[in-house]
């Protein structure tokens, strides 16, 4: 006998370097059986599931081809010991000798092809209900890659995504986004539903408290507003919370607007072409030319040397894609530059010299 009794979803927005959404999962059920069965997607990675009472992890084992999974074929079944049950507190007694073990247990996986939406315009119920059917009949796992496109100018680049929740949950979640990036925090943005026998039910998810997290930002919902609409809905429909299935869909965008480094990247492009016009225009050697190139090349190591630093720390970075080819034509310029700059050898060498005040 298992009696879920309630359960937590925390989640977690991978997208660099590569796409991919953490799904970490907190139940308390209790129980008198050693052994749990859980459904899985067939798309997870990194499966670890841990023993909240004592911070152990549980032994598990993939039973899938054991079991008829007819009714859901893309679904993984996996087996997880949970070993001597007299370990665990004792929830209550079912008869003499006979008792009910009360489990907290922590499932979490890596899911390598979320289903991050970028359009913003859509009916959020009709592409609810789609995508529920999409996960329900799909047979072949397909990734969908996060991608801006470098026309949308005036708009914030960003994704939707839908959490999808069964059983009895609590009105709990948390979502941690990329670095750089913050989710639309207010009443229309995020919105929480209850859906029973295909029928959607709204409820009011309110505001998020956000905390940081490894310098990501957490967004986490829960309040008593949304126990109370539960409840109502639970007892005016006469409701079973095991037949209950919970769905946040939510926005995310970058928190900036005004995109510095596309535009400072492709500045520094410019300026590197208009420094290659300064170098081919003089006629004979000339400081000119060495102010510049000195100028421009400790200004492009300190820039790269910035944008690394983000995209190692997996900061998403507006128009990314735009970055790459303005940094390319400056260093094609400032070779360009080298190559054209009278008595580069000699002049720059006794120019840098001069400035560090080695020579007179």
């Amino acid at each position: 006998m298992i009696e879920l009794k309630q359960s937590w979803w925390h989640i977690e927005d991978l997208l660099s370097p590569a796409s991919g959404k953490i799904y970490r999962k907190v139940m308390d059920f209790h129980t008198d059986e050693r052994y749990l069965r859980i459904n899985l997607i067939n798309n997870f990675l990194s499966l670890k599931v841990k023993n909240k009472t004592n911070d152990n992890y549980f032994s598990f084992l993939d039973i899938t081809a054991y079991e008829d999974l007819r009714d859901n074929p893309n679904n993984i079944l996996m087996e997880v010991n949970l070993g001597d049950l007299s370990s665990f507190p004792v929830a209550k007694r079912v008869m003499p000798g006979h008792y009910l073990y009360h489990v907290r247990i922590e499932i979490e996986y890596l899911d390598p092809c979320p289903f991050f939406e970028k359009r913003f315009v859509f009916d959020i119920e009709s592409r609810i209900l789609n995508f529920w059917n999409s996960k329900i009949r799909k047979f072949n796992i397909s990734c969908k890659d996060y991608q801006i496109s470098p026309i949308k100018l005036l708009g914030r680049p960003g994704y939707e995504n839908i959490i999808l929740a069964e059983g009895p949950t609590q009105p709990e979640f948390s979502i941690t986004v990329p670095k750089g990036m913050r989710l639309i925090n207010d009443f229309t943005s995020t919105k929480l539903f209850m859906l029973y026998s295909g029928e959607f039910t709204e409820v009011n998810a309110g505001k998020a408290h956000v905390t940081r997290v490894d310098g990501k930002e957490s967004y986490n919902f829960l309040s008593d507003e949304i126990s109370i609409e539960l409840k109502k809905l639970i007892n005016k429909k006469d409701v079973s919370t095991e037949d209950l299935k919970m769905l946040l869909s939510y926005k995310v965008i970058n928190k900036h607007k005004f995109y510095f480094l596309p535009f400072l990247a492709w500045l520094m492009a410019y300026i590197g072409y208009k420094g290659l016009q300064l170098v081919l225009s003089a006629q004979e050697p000339s400081p000119s030319p060495y102010n510049f190139l000195f100028t421009y090349i400790i200004i492009q190591i300190s820039f790269l040397t910035f944008y690394l630093s983000l995209r190692r720390e997996n900061y998403e970075i507006p128009f990314n894609s735009t970055i790459l080819p303005a940094i390319i034509l400056s260093f094609a310029f400032l070779s360009l530059c080298f190559y054209y700059c009278p008595d580069f050898n000699y002049g720059i060498l006794n120019y840098i010299l001069t400035k560090l005040h080695l020579i007179g």
